[in-house]
């Protein structure tokens, strides 16, 4: 069967690799989500920012590689320090986080606007859905974390990686 690569959308139509010839380690599946509405939270408890990805490991000896990056901002006003936290979450158990935050110490204004990026090598040891996703939540009732900041694009990437 010929291999036909497309140069305008990057496909390639006619190849068959079979999985038994990758090895250790080749990737067996990509998938990925983005997400642009901005979500703002004073609660010190984790909220959904809708960033979410759902993959189906073929093996239970398969590992996923997550990988996230996200636009946040962090206020307090006025005030001195503001931190905001982020979770990586499978289903709702956290698998990395992330802090980010200012400390001023002029008390008129803490404010820290950054890009997070989160990496993670997960083995969740099941051949059922998965999803992935992304909380946030602020260091305290009194500042507002928020991500996907002015409604730039998150996106969370996972990968299938043979085990």
């Amino acid at each position: 069967m010929p291999v036909t690569i497309n140069g305008t959308s990057g496909s390639i139509t006619g190849a068959s690799i079979p999985v038994s010839s990758l090895g250790t380690h080749g990737i067996l599946q990509i998938v990925s989500a983005e997400h642009s509405t901005q979500v703002s939270t004073s609660s010190t408890s984790y909220v959904a920012t809708n960033l979410t990805v759902n993959i189906t490991p073929s093996s239970t000896s398969n590992k996923i590689l997550v990988m996230t990056s996200s636009p946040v901002h962090i206020a307090e006003e006025p005030g001195t320090d503001a931190q905001g936290y982020l979770s990586l979450e499978r289903d709702s158990t956290s698998i990395a986080t992330a802090i980010f935050g200012d400390h001023t110490g002029n008390a008129a204004r803490a404010d820290d606007w950054g890009q997070i990026s989160l990496l993670q090598l997960d083995a969740p040891s099941t051949t059922s859905q998965i999803a992935y996703n992304v909380k946030i939540k602020s260091g305290s009732s009194g500042w507002t974390a928020e991500h996907c900041v002015n409604n730039f694009t998150a996106t969370i990437v996972c990968m299938e990686v043979k085990g």
